[in-house]
């Protein structure tokens, strides 16, 4: 089943108040309340695209793809590629060694000198 994830994108960007940020960034308090409950029925394209600008991501990124053993795909199925890895960033950073994190600092200044590039 497709699913509209936005909390997970949110949380992985650090914003500790979804709501507040949402309704701050433009969005109707309706329809932040709809998306933070799961209770998507649809996305205006509009909202989609603002979504993406300010949370610098692809639409792919806010979407999860989890089997709900109605629907059988194959292994290679495209849909597969929007299974979300259920990690939290935050707790990852929190619990490394400085010297790790240090390094993983400078491994992520690299990234971004290669995109630049």
């Amino acid at each position: 089943m497709l699913y509209f994830d936005i909390k997970r994108i949110l949380k992985t960007r650090g914003i500790d108040e979804p709501y507040r940020w949402l309704v701050k960034n433009g969005f109707v308090p309706q329809t932040v309340h709809s998306w933070l409950n799961y209770q998507l029925g649809y996305i205006k394209p509009d909202h989609l695209e603002r979504l993406c600008l300010l949370l610098n991501c692809t639409p792919n990124d806010l979407f999860d793809w989890r089997e709900d053993g109605k629907t059988v795909v194959h292994d290679t199925h495209a849909l597969r590629t929007l299974t979300k890895q259920k990690n939290d960033i935050q707790t990852t950073l929190r619990e490394l060694p400085l010297d790790k994190l240090e390094k993983l600092g400078e491994m992520l200044e690299e990234l971004k000198k290669v995109d630049t590039d």
